[in-house]
């Protein structure tokens, strides 16, 4: 997802001819209408794009680079306040980028009215498991208490699909980099067959994404704590569905437990090196994860 030499500056007058573009149009007629969009095209076309379509492409694949980066300012631990942190990025405008510490077992649905059809709802309410919607395609997943997850909110322009795909090879290269983990991709997840005998390899990563409008939502979980016969009986098998890939936990695999708030210190050093991207505060992340422990 690297964008071409240059791609920085044409964004940049691009932006610029389609903010002239739209403050144009207001109150035109049709045939005014016309002109206008003549001279929006000729000035894409100054900047580099040879129309209105190919700027669209690239500000969608590459938009979410050169971002300052934002922590929002509530603390944002679970799913539940994802929607103020949409609603926050739309009011100022600013880009978040942002990390939840899990302290309990959540299952997470796409779409709350097929919670019986994917989640098996009485054990849940017996062990305490929450079952949470949250904004995004793709199917029901689980986490433990002690994994974490990342979560990514961007004005446009930029593509969902495009910000997910950056997280994981960012993912990618802190695991084998940092933990000399071994990872491939299938579909939204990473793999690893580096350290079990598992026909289909066993999965650590998950994301999902979304656009919304104005902003763009990209969320990920990384799992460091696994147990697989809880998340066994959360989660109903389908015979419609694919048979659930096995997920693993990283701490186990590993032998050690690994430290989460390093872990995600090396997922946003890793984000900016390859994003160029920089970070309003320096000291955010950290007062983030302070919070999280006062809270707890």
């Amino acid at each position: 997802m690297t964008p071409q030499p240059m791609i920085r500056d044409q964004l940049i007058q691009g932006s610029q001819a389609e903010k002239e573009y739209l403050k144009a149009r207001k109150g035109k007629s049709d045939e005014a209408l016309a002109q206008v969009e003549q001279v929006f095209i000729t000035a894409l076309a100054r900047a580099g794009f040879p129309s209105i379509a190919d700027y669209h492409a690239v500000t969608s694949l590459y938009g979410h680079w050169w971002r300052t980066l934002y922590p929002a300012s509530y603390p944002v631990w679970t799913v539940e306040n994802m929607p103020e942190a949409i609603k926050e990025s739309i009011e100022t405008g600013k880009d978040i980028f942002a990390y939840t510490l899990y302290d309990r077992t959540i299952a997470l649905v796409p779409d709350i009215s097929k919670t019986e059809e994917l989640v098996n709802v009485g054990y849940c309410q017996r062990n305490n498991v929450d079952i949470v919607p949250y904004l995004g395609s793709g199917g029901c997943y689980v986490t433990e208490a002690g994994n974490f997850g990342i979560l990514l909110i961007f004005n446009r322009p930029a593509l969902a699909e495009g910000v997910e795909q950056t997280l994981k090879e960012v993912m990618q290269a802190v695991l084998l980099e940092h933990y000399q983990v071994k990872t491939y991709l299938e579909t939204n997840e990473l793999m690893t067959k580096q350290f079990i005998a598992h026909p289909n390899g066993v999965k650590i990563w998950g994301d999902s994404f979304a656009n919304l409008g104005r902003v763009v939502m990209v969320v990920g979980a990384l799992t460091l704590e696994f147990d697989t016969p809880k998340v066994k009986q959360i989660l109903k098998k389908r015979p419609d569905h694919p048979e659930i890939k096995e997920p693993h936990g990283l701490n186990d695999l590993l032998g050690r437990k690994l430290d989460p708030k390093e872990v995600f210190d090396f997922v946003l050093a890793e984000w900016l090196k390859q994003t160029k991207s920089v970070i309003a505060d320096t000291e955010w992340q950290t007062r983030l994860y302070d919070r999280k422990q006062t809270a707890t």
